[in-house]
């Protein structure tokens, strides 16, 4: 084997048997090609050839111990930005677009804090309300399939606690609750079990 051969491919003209024992030496070598690669716009271009070995072997001098140890790995961290929807039209009370109920489909789990506590948007922008249950004529979309439970809700008497719904372009009716993002209970009209036959719950 030369002796001049570049360490990178020395490591694939190695035994199998030696693998095992070389793997560190095979991640420094592309780490420091890596390095080089992203260093070169922080290296003068008029650099010395004199200067320029010395440069490199400051460089390539660090153990692969101390490389793993400088090397800090900082998490991604998503940012939620909430968008405002132009196309939101607002519903006002005794108009032909109110509805007198709306619904809200959750699940059966969640009743008992529904009871106490109301819907929360919770960290959402709005609660989300259909204006009927699902298959119903008109309804397309409001809540999910898989819901077995139906809260419905006195749209006039909200809007008359100043409580703002809104209709979107898919059909959707959205509120933001109150101050703390939520619909009280004294808002619900009635409660129903949908699966796996549908009865009425008791509001109290």
């Amino acid at each position: 084997m030369s002796a001049s051969l570049n360490p990178c491919l020395m490591f694939f003209a190695m035994e199998p048997t030696t693998w095992d024992f070389k793997w560190v030496q095979m991640a420094t070598c592309l780490w420091k090609i890596s390095w080089l690669t992203r260093s070169s716009a922080r290296i003068p271009w008029k650099t010395s050839k004199e200067s320029w070995p010395q440069m490199t072997n400051s460089v390539l001098s660090f153990a692969p111990i101390q490389r793993m140890a400088a090397c800090r790995y900082e998490p991604v961290r998503a940012i939620t930005v909430q968008v405002i929807d132009l196309e939101l039209k607002p519903v006002l009370a005794g108009s032909p677009d109110c509805p007198a109920e709306a619904v809200h489909g959750s699940y059966l789990r969640n009743w008992s804090s529904i009871q106490q506590h109301g819907l929360s948007r919770m960290k959402r922008t709005h609660i989300h309300l259909a204006p009927g249950l699902p298959g119903e004529d008109g309804v397309i979309s409001g809540m999910r399939k898989d819901c077995d439970l139906a809260v419905f809700i006195d749209v006039p008497k909200a809007l008359a606690d100043g409580i703002e719904f809104f209709w979107s372009e898919n059909g959707v009716l959205l509120t933001a609750g109150n101050a703390e993002g939520k619909l009280l209970p004294k808002y619900f009209s009635r409660a129903l079990r949908l699966r796996p036959t549908r009865n009425i719950l008791p509001l109290q």
